[in-house]
């Protein structure tokens, strides 16, 4: 496989969306809503939705044992993204944040009662669709989280998802977020491109054997390196999310180096049990339900597992010394 010759300059990334903030957000109704006044039932006129609310919110995934945490309401959420879980939102001015569990000092809705502030009828007005819309000052940053966070508001935004299959009643007017989120997904394929770009060797093909990108074609010969990097750009550009959270991943490369091995005998896995095939030495005993060579290259870089990838490395090293004619060996 021939050596990388890229020249070019890295791809640039823009600089943040400079654009003017909106004076306010404009929320309308979507359709007449029918709603009970004096015992009978009113088609249209004004709406007003409850200070509560209970979404779907977006959550980190724990690392080493932690809790997970919920994004901010400005955080990009990755594509595919699956850690949702429920929060209660509601709608208090003063405090800064929608989220139930941030709002401290603020007394539950007991049964049956009247919430001193909830039930507020300044609270109310800010949330009644007056003439089929709410205009929602820049300033007032809760009612706007509230709004675009709500069960009954159309607004598609990865950051959340409705508990209850049921159709909005209103939408949200702001054709600059849409904009924005079009500039910070193509800042995402820019950073993506540009690590595919300026990839080394090393640390492109086991990155790239991780994607499903092939190192060799149909008769088994490998192939230019120059072509599969292309393959890996082209990658980075239509995968950019994945391609950018599992780039910089330490597991890779010794998943990599312990597929080189498997694939050339020097290790085996015989009934769950991970050995060295030339002497018959032991590893770790591999869990049924976890996929072999994941379970060894999260072992590996584990306390328990330092010999294993002490041994690991200086068993990759003599088979690539006597195998110097594959350059696909990092």
């Amino acid at each position: 496989m021939a050596k990388s010759t890229t020249t070019d300059e890295p791809v640039k990334i823009p600089a943040k969306l400079n654009r003017r903030l909106p004076d306010f957000h404009l929320f309308r109704l979507t359709r007449k809503v029918s709603y009970l006044y004096d015992g009978q039932s009113v088609h249209g006129g004004a709406f007003t939705i409850p200070a509560e609310d209970n979404i779907l919110w977006a959550y980190h995934d724990g690392v080493d044992g932690q809790e997970d945490k919920p994004f901010g309401v400005d955080e990009i959420v990755p594509e595919g993204h699956e850690n949702y879980q429920v929060r209660r939102t509601r709608y208090i001015p003063n405090i800064n944040t929608i989220f139930a569990d941030e709002q401290k000092g603020v007394k539950e809705r007991e049964d049956g009662q009247r919430h001193a502030i909830l039930d507020n009828i300044q609270i109310r007005e800010k949330l009644t669709f007056s003439r089929g819309e709410i205009r929602c000052k820049a300033s007032e940053k809760n009612l706007y989280n509230f709004l675009r966070f709500n069960t009954q508001s159309n607004v598609n935004n990865p950051l959340f998802k409705r508990i209850k299959n049921i159709d909005p009643i209103f939408t949200e007017e702001n054709f600059g977020y849409q904009d924005e989120q079009k500039v910070k997904k193509g800042q995402v394929r820019e950073r993506a491109y540009e690590l595919a770009h300026t990839a080394r060797i090393e640390e492109l093909i086991p990155h790239a054997k991780f994607l499903g990108i092939p190192l060799v074609d149909m008769a088994g010969i490998e192939r230019d390196i120059e072509a599969v990097r292309t393959d890996y750009k082209d990658y980075a550009l239509t995968n950019s999310e994945t391609f950018i959270n599992s780039f910089s991943d330490p597991k890779i490369k010794t998943l990599y180096i312990i597929r080189i091995l498997s694939e050339s005998g020097n290790l085996t896995i015989e009934s769950g049990s991970a050995l060295w095939a030339k002497t018959r030495a032991f590893i770790c005993q591999i869990p049924s339900d976890q996929d072999p060579f994941d379970f060894l290259a999260s072992f590996s870089l584990t306390q328990d597992g330092e010999t294993f990838s002490n041994n690991l490395r200086g068993v990759y090293n003599d088979y690539k010394s006597k195998n110097k004619h594959n350059t696909n060996l990092i």
